[in-house]
């Protein structure tokens, strides 16, 4: 089971079609199938990559990294995506760890991986410009390597090498295609970890072909004619698996847009105008600024929540607002994590009679889920393969139960309703454990204080208890949409509408909360912000 199998099958039967716009640059199914098939003949015949090796790619999303990934598929090889921002030191760890036998970066990290270089056991170290389809800017980057001395670093190491050269090679015989077994590791995602260190993940072809099978279940209205706008980037299994190769794998365009600021995410919305986009809630946080109010979201189809808990007040007030403005479906929230390949379970199309704010939709099939000890379990063909090299790590999060099956443990709290819906509570690592033992669970906090008129967004974390050092305390950091609001009013808010308990010891105003490099709110910066003060 491969990977690129219905890609190219797609470019087989479609070729002119439209694959990839690349800042407004279309890529055919053809031109994009035959870019793989000469990528792979160069990694095999000039770089001397086999099946069975393990190769780190630190790359943003543009067409060269797509083709790459997809050819180191086809030749047997497993791509360990890092996230582009990682520090060279991070980096070098993940290559040991993998005994990874190539690394592919942007040339942007060149000094950075230069400086590490001597500590990288690899045979290659492949730069990449991310510009190759702009010609006029090539030859200025050509001039800024000299004048910036990327080029000494390149001199310095023979194991650098600019893929743009190395992919010029002409006439190379075809690459021999590996037959992947079905549970083989061809993908290896870093965990984007808010609350913790991340841990590589060992995803199979099963588990990343899943969405494919719902297409008609997870996207209004799909046609093969739609337009995706990929935002996530490559490096996360929601950037890759929902956002290039589900679609890909459908025959839909992906327009791709590799590098942008959060705040810009609803103006990248109209000009791009996609059919189907994959988000996290801090996108939607521009939302409600003047300049927005008279926009038309009629171009859309299917906008999926995943990634991070959305407040119940925020997702009603976002649902209003693109039912008014041509969206009638509302945000389509997707519970998954990376382990589990995405889609355990999904919320239904928006009905204002039926549609209940704050809960994860129901469980989808093929899936079973369970609720131990207030974590929610779940049993899956589509959990991920284990952790690399972390046998620990592995037996914590694939667990075998009484009933002989392997359960995966998510580390999400979360409950059911009488409906059997399913509701994420938070995770076990934000759970905030009193000097009492009373347990207190931040989400509980949030959605009360996301209430008050004039709070936008709130997130609560545990700080130290001055008094009892082994325990924590509730501290919220909320943001307004109303500056006269002060610190005075929100608490006074909080002791009408919180048992004493779950009372804030702390409240921060601030002007935005931090995110993580995936866009989830960064709990951890935040926990360091109540150490700090």
């Amino acid at each position: 089971m491969n990977l690129h199998s219905t890609l190219l099958h797609n470019a087989a039967e479609h070729p002119d079609k439209t694959a990839i716009v690349y800042f407004r640059t279309p890529i055919s199914y053809g031109e994009l199938s035959a870019m793989i098939r000469r990528y792979a003949s160069v990694l095999y015949h000039k770089m001397g990559l086999r099946a069975g090796d393990i190769v780190t790619v630190s790359l943003p999303t543009t067409p060269e990294s797509i083709a790459i990934t997809y050819a180191l598929n086809m030749l047997g090889v497993t791509a360990c995506n890092v996230d582009v921002r990682f520090t060279a030191g991070q980096i070098a760890k993940i290559v040991a760890r993998t005994n990874s036998k190539a690394l592919f970066i942007m040339d942007f990290n060149i000094k950075t991986i230069a400086r590490k270089a001597k500590d990288l056991g690899v045979e290659h170290i492949v730069v990449l410009r991310g510009n190759e389809y702009f010609p006029k800017v090539i030859v200025w980057s050509e001039i800024w390597d000299c004048l910036n001395g990327r080029r000494r670093h390149i001199r310095r190491d023979r194991r650098f090498g600019y893929w743009c050269k190395i992919a010029k090679v002409q006439n190379l015989p075809e690459a021999p295609v590996y037959e992947w077994p079905a549970d083989s590791p061809q993908l290896i995602f870093q965990t984007s970890g808010t609350t913790g260190n991340s841990k590589s993940a060992i995803i199979s072809a099963e588990n990343m072909n899943n969405p494919m099978h719902c297409a008609n279940k997870l996207y209004n209205d799909w046609s093969a004619d739609d337009k995706f706008l990929c935002m996530l980037p490559l490096f996360t299994m929601s950037g890759f698996q929902s956002s290039i190769h589900a679609p890909l794998s459908l025959g839909n365009t992906v327009d791709i847009v590799p590098i942008w600021k959060a705040s810009e995410f609803i103006k990248l919305l109209q000009s791009h105008r996609p059919q189907h986009i994959f988000s996290v809630p801090s996108f939607w946080t521009p939302l409600f600024k003047k300049k927005n109010a008279g926009l038309d979201f009629s171009f859309l189809k299917t906008a999926i929540l995943a990634g991070d808990i959305m407040k119940p007040e925020n997702e009603k007030k976002i649902n209003h607002f693109l039912a008014t403005h041509g969206y009638p479906y509302g945000l389509r929230k997707l519970y998954g994590m990376t382990e589990t390949s995405g889609i355990i379970a999904l919320t239904p199309n928006y009905d204002e009679n039926q549609y209940k704010a704050g809960f994860s939709g129901k469980i989808t099939a093929g899936h079973k889920v369970k609720i131990v000890d207030g974590e929610i379990c779940v049993q899956t063909a589509t959990k991920a393969l284990g952790y690399y090299d972390d046998p620990e790590a592995t037996a914590n999060l694939l667990r075998q139960h009484d009933d002989g099956l392997v359960w995966l443990h998510t580390g999400d709290l979360g409950h059911f309703d009488e409906q059997g819906n399913l509701y994420v509570d938070g995770r076990i690592k934000r759970m905030i454990v009193r000097h009492d033992g009373t347990k207190i669970f931040p989400v509980e906090i949030e959605n009360a204080l996301t209430r008050h008129p004039h709070i936008n967004d709130c997130a609560v974390v545990g700080m130290p208890d001055r008094n009892h050092p082994q325990s924590l305390l509730p501290a919220a950091f909320v943001t307004l949409t109303d500056s006269s609001a002060n610190e005075h009013e929100i608490r006074k808010y909080a002791q009408e509408k919180l048992p004493v308990h779950l009372q804030p010891s702390k409240i921060h105003i601030v002007k935005e909360l931090p995110v993580t490099k995936a866009g989830k709110t960064d709990y951890k910066k935040l926990e360091q912000l109540t150490i700090d003060n």
